[in-house]
Order: C-alpha cells, then structure tokens, then sequence
C-alpha cells in the first residue's frame, strides 16, 4: 500500500511560499544586506537588475566569489537556518503534492512523511531526526518520480542539491562552502553591493532585489550609472510569479526588461543582457517542448536545437529595446551563474567590451 496527501502541487506550492514570505527573516539573512560603498567618480558603477529568480543575485554572488573573496564565516553562518528553511519547505512540497500527481509514496516512510507533514516551517529545527526523515522520504522512487514532475514549477532550480545533503545541512558543525552559497535561494532584500579590480579598473557591482515589493527601490540606485547588467532566465518558461500563480514569468521578465532598459535614466547607458541558466533550458526543451511553445507561440524553428531555441529566446529581448544611441546598444551574453568558469569567462569579456579593451 502506498499514502497520498491532500494538497495539490500548486496549493502546496503557494503555502510553501507564504510560510517563507511570512518568515523572510529567516529566508533572507540581514548580513546579506550590505552597507552601500561609497562611490567614488572613477569608479565603473554597474547596476545588477532583473526580475526575481532569474538567478540575478546568484550571479552577483558567483562574482563577489572570484572577485572579492566570496562571504564572510559569520556571513555563511547567517545563511544556515535560511537553507534548512528552503530544505524541510521543498521535502513538504514533494509530499503535499502526491494527492494531485495521483503517486503513491511508499508505506514503509508512513511515520517520517506524518512526522514531516505535520511540522511548521516557521518554528522547525532541521534535527537529526527531521534530517533522517527527509532522507527517508527523499530515498523513495515515487518521491523522485513527483520531484521530477513539480521541480520546474513549485521547486528551486538545485533543491535536488540540498535534499541529497540533509544529514550534511542538519549536522551541528555545517558551515556553507561556496557551492552551497551559489546554489542557495536566498530572496534579496534592499542594496548588496561590491567593489573589485577587473581588467585594472575599479567596478562597483550593485544588485537590488527582483521581486514586485522591491522594484520600487531600484530608483534610490540609479545615479552615476555606467551599464546596466538586466538578468533574464531562458529556462522559466514553464514557471509562475512568486506573486501571481497565474501569471508566467516570462511574460514578466519581458516586461520588465521594456521598461527598464527604455528608461531615460538608462537610454544612453550600454546594457548587457544576461541569458541565464543555459543548463536548465537545455533539460527543459527536452521534457517540456510544449510548455515552450505555448510562452513563446511565435516560434516556429527546431525545439531540439538550443542554440536556435535560445536566439528565438534573445530576439524576443532585443526588439523591446527603442532608440537606442551609439555606445548604449544592448549586448546579449549566453551564460550559466552557477557555473564559476562560463560566469567569470562571459564577465571578462563583458568588462572588455565596457572599457573598449580589444580581445
């Protein structure tokens, strides 16, 4: 015999995410928000922008990594309940959602998905036990079988990652590493920012959070701009808003990205676009070809083809960009944020480009 649950997948999805807006002290560390730095006038100041979960702040934290030493101990400290949050509120989804996707989960977990049913979010700490009921749960086929059907939808990116680590995360003397650090969801609240050297110049990297409630805040950073940076996903096209289960977050970031970049703040500053996510879209094509068709109707080539897929992908972008001047042109660059190599080979290039240096 096997036991459902009685949320569905987007029910689940939804009291997930209001468990976590409702505890965002929890999911987003007050350390991460950064003293602003001051800016001095030769400084290149570039503003990171996007709409949320495109992977913007992973981006800015793959390159505080390379270029500035990566977190502080007490800032990886500071990150510790956020993940194990992140961690007991996936493991809840993937049960939650058994009754809709109609997949039995395994009798023999009944007491570990009782237990794990039944806990707060807000007011769990990730025991050994808890630790050991997720990877009970985690072990079983079936619940590999809803992960796969849900993890684009109702899912992080990498919560595969850290439901293979829950005895890692739950341990007394977990300390993030880098790797855990990037692939971490973490919503970003207020201003982060950095300075470093690239190429000999002075860069102040500044990113401000993606999500409706903190795009208001994006003016008080606008001044003394030298490029803007605007992160896109290419593999959200099967994904609603974190706001609005009905609305696709595709559509948003399109939007978004016509608003921003045609500006007046913005018209005569250069603009890169960022095409993140690289890897996800390849899966993605591949396991859910018509849920790309029906974001983007107006393609007509190879969905078998990536590169054919992610041009189509970029058009979409550069059309939405009006009157743009000479010097502010829009610059696409294919990347992948949680990969440091193709990050930090792209941000080189993107650099050269700014200070017209030749390859």
């Amino acid at each position: 015999m096997g036991i459902f649950f009685s949320k569905p997948a987007s029910q689940a999805q939804n009291s997930t995410q209001a468990s976590l807006e409702q505890n965002s002290s929890h999911t987003t560390p007050s350390n991460l928000k950064i003293q602003y730095t001051t800016f001095e006038k030769e400084d290149l100041k570039i503003l990171i922008l996007g709409p949320g979960e495109s992977g913007k702040s992973t981006y800015w934290r793959q390159l505080r990594n390379i270029y500035a030493g990566g977190l502080t101990k007490k800032e990886k400290m500071n990150l510790i309940p956020a993940i194990r949050i992140n961690l007991i509120a996936d493991i809840k989804t993937i049960i939650e959602s058994s009754q809709t996707l109609m997949i039995q989960l395994s009798s023999s977990c009944a007491n570990e998905v009782d237990l794990l049913q039944n806990i707060e979010i807000s007011d769990t700490e990730l025991t050994p036990d808890v630790a050991q009921a997720i990877a009970k749960v985690w072990s079983e086929p079936s619940a590999k079988i809803i992960y796969d059907q849900i993890h684009s939808s109702s899912l992080s990116d990498h919560s595969a990652y850290f439901l293979d680590s829950a005895a890692r995360i739950a341990s007394s003397d977990f300390m993030p590493d880098d790797r855990d650090v990037i692939l971490s969801r973490i919503r970003t609240l207020g201003v982060n920012d950095i300075k470093f050297d690239v190429n000999g110049q002075k860069v102040l990297l500044v990113d401000v959070g993606g999500q409706r409630c903190e795009r208001p805040k994006w003016k008080s950073v606008f001044q003394n701009v030298t490029a803007i940076i605007f992160v896109v996903s290419l593999s959200d096209f099967d994904q609603c808003m974190f706001e609005n289960s009905e609305e696709r977050r595709t559509t948003d970031s399109l939007e978004l990205f016509k608003t921003t970049v045609n500006q007046p703040y913005f018209q005569s500053k250069p603009v890169y676009l960022i095409l993140n996510k690289e890897d996800e879209l390849k899966k993605k094509i591949k396991t859910s070809p018509d849920a790309f068709k029906s974001a983007y109707p107006g393609f007509t080539g190879d969905i078998n083809n990536s590169q054919e897929v992610i041009e189509y992908i970029q058009n979409q972008y550069l059309a939405l960009a009006e009157n743009r001047g000479e010097g502010a042109e829009v610059t696409p660059f294919v990347t992948c944020a949680v990969d440091p190599e193709i990050l930090k080979n792209s941000f080189e290039k993107l650099s050269r480009k700014l200070l017209n240096i030749s390859e």
